[in-house]
């Protein structure tokens, strides 16, 4: 009931080690913060697992792209298409679509 009373009211802040008390209260301030702040919130609550999953799937798109743009240099240097296929694990169809 404290933290629903003094939400948003420095004054009053509770001072604690609890971090689920911590974020608790930051999350009822939220009304009274402007959108700087909120963005600044916003971002602090995303986790490093989510920021690792975000790389990882940033290196797999570049890995992704690397591989067709390997394909298709190959492609331009006249290799064979079933080879162009064995080396970069591409389908033939889509090594054509290259």
């Amino acid at each position: 009931l404290y933290l629903l009373n003094t939400a948003g009211d420095s004054v009053h802040s509770p001072v604690t080690d609890d971090v689920r008390i911590a974020r608790a209260y930051a999350k009822l301030r939220v009304d009274r913060q402007s959108q700087e702040i909120l963005l600044e919130q916003v971002e602090s609550m995303i986790t490093e697992a989510e920021k690792n999953e975000h790389r990882l799937e940033a290196r797999a798109e570049g890995l992704a792209e690397g591989i067709r743009e390997m394909a298709k240099s190959m492609l331009a240097k006249e290799f064979n298409i079933s080879v162009i296929a064995e080396i970069s694990g591409l389908s033939e169809e889509e090594i054509l679509k290259l």
